[in-house]
């Protein structure tokens, strides 16, 4: 079974998903930083804690624990995954049923995330390995964690293919 049928799919966003106008303290104690950089490096902030004061609900799975988390850079599309070996990603994620609107979102995604980051991050691509469409950014300053991903993953769907995006803040290993 492929890791996205195990875990809930969780992650990003486009540009004016992630970029949100105004600060906000809704009912449900959710925050919603002021800016896309605000949210970002406020996440990065918080990894060396895993995330503790960040996280709600929890929902153990097999291989990790799923916590809500009231802060949403991407509103009501984030978590905190917590794996059994101690390690914490800040993950959002979206699903798309367009390819395209998938792809424009991430490049949107991607611009994005780079104008927050400074000088000191480095970009790799990499493509993944199936399908051919699907891409990988990762930014990582040196060899320190955390680490910045980006994902476009296509999801088969018996009779309708998904493109979902995803958003990963934490450890490289931690992956789909």
């Amino acid at each position: 079974m492929q890791p996205l049928t195990k875990i809930a799919t969780v992650l990003l966003c486009s540009a004016s998903l992630f970029t949100v106008a105004g600060c906000s303290l809704y009912k449900s104690n959710t925050y919603v930083p002021s800016s896309s950089c605000e949210g970002l490096n406020d996440i990065i902030a918080h990894y060396p804690s895993g995330y503790a004061e960040l996280r709600g609900t929890a929902k153990p799975l097999r291989k990790l624990t799923l916590y809500d988390t009231p802060y949403q850079i991407v509103k009501g599309s984030c978590h905190i995954w917590a794996w059994d070996d101690g390690k914490s990603t800040y993950t959002c994620s979206k699903n798309f049923s367009s390819e395209s609107a998938a792809g424009q979102l991430f490049k949107e995604m991607q611009s994005t995330v780079e104008q927050c980051l400074d000088d000191s991050w480095s970009k790799t691509i990499t493509p993944r390995k199936q399908p051919e469409n699907d891409s990988k950014i990762t930014y990582q300053r040196g060899n320190q964690l955390p680490a910045v991903t980006l994902q476009r993953i296509k999801i088969d769907k018996v009779g309708k293919p998904q493109w979902a995006l995803y958003l990963f803040v934490g450890d490289l290993e931690q992956r789909l």
